[in-house]
């Protein structure tokens, strides 16, 4: 056989052979990211753990927002916010992915400790292609929390329509009470309660 087709022959096969085990990877990575999210809807934290153990050999990156997120959800929040943006230091995500780090980011430095710098998270142009809704609605929170209502309202009206029926209707909920500040009428009761709602990373790792 021709010594260059012979060589072109075992380059293709290599060619392929890595193909399909980045393929696999992929399938892999998918089907470990399925069942975390499981593990953690159904609260089997031990489970979730030995996924990401697994992940931790897959993808690095996605290992890193994966952790993250599960930190969050324990309440250790130094930690998740460092994986996260551990997560961002990397190019294994995908675009969808990495709006996911960038809106937990965002969501954290706004309504957590009151870091402007989680704006510029948010509205990044990644965020709000995949995330426009929880990103808006996130802005809108943290101008309401302020009691700046006129900037709040310019995020909240859009999010009235939202997919998330949670987010819905606490938007709703806000909207309302804007309007009866303007009619001067508050109760202070409901803006205790609004202040104190959120949404969990969980509920975000499906969309």
């Amino acid at each position: 056989m021709n010594r260059t087709l012979t060589t072109l022959l075992v380059v293709s096969a290599v060619v392929l052979l890595i193909l399909a085990l980045l393929l696999g990877v992929i399938n892999e990575e998918n089907r470990l990211h399925t069942d975390f999210v499981n593990a953690l809807k159904d609260y089997d934290y031990e489970k979730a753990n030995l996924i990401l153990d697994k992940m931790s050999n897959v993808n690095i990156s996605r290992y890193y927002l994966l952790k993250g997120v599960k930190d969050l959800l324990d309440g250790n929040e130094k930690s998740g916010l460092s994986n996260l943006f551990l997560s961002l230091s990397n190019t294994k995500l995908g675009e969808k992915e990495i709006a996911l780090s960038k809106l937990l980011i965002g969501q954290y430095l706004l309504l957590e400790v009151g870091d402007i710098k989680g704006i510029q998270f948010l509205t990044d142009e990644g965020c709000q292609r995949y995330y426009k809704e929880y990103a808006d609605y996130t802005l809108g929170v943290y101008n309401f929390n302020k009691e700046s209502y006129d900037e709040a309202l310019d995020f909240l009206i859009g999010v009235t329509n939202a997919r998330d029926e949670k987010m819905k209707k606490d938007t709703l909920l806000r909207l309302y009470f804007i309007n009866m500040l303007k009619s001067n009428y508050v109760d202070e009761s409901l803006k205790k309660q609004l202040s104190d709602f959120e949404i969990s990373p969980k509920e975000l790792l499906g969309n």
